[in-house]
């Protein structure tokens, strides 16, 4: 499992760990029960998504003017091509 900290991951990162957990892991024991070390980790990763996002403060970004200036310069589709 990847920790990640000071950066923003992208969210393949996370859906690997996620898809890796899930090929390594049955769902169901031998006896039938829930296989709960699978949980547990797929929980870990759940925990990392949501202190990223608490962590992330959106009201401290500032846009760049370039890009602005660039984006609001494109030329908008017509209602036929879209």
């Amino acid at each position: 499992m990847v920790h990640i900290k000071g950066t923003v991951p992208y969210l393949k990162t996370f859906l690997r760990d996620f898809r890796m957990i899930d090929k390594a892991f049955r769902d169901f024991l031998d006896e039938g029960v829930i296989h709960f070390e699978k949980l547990r980790k797929e929980y870990a990763i759940m925990e990392q998504l949501k202190q990223l996002q608490a962590s992330c403060s959106y009201e401290h970004i500032t846009p760049e003017e370039k890009f602005l200036g660039w984006f609001r310069d494109l030329k908008r589709l017509s209602k036929e091509a879209r």
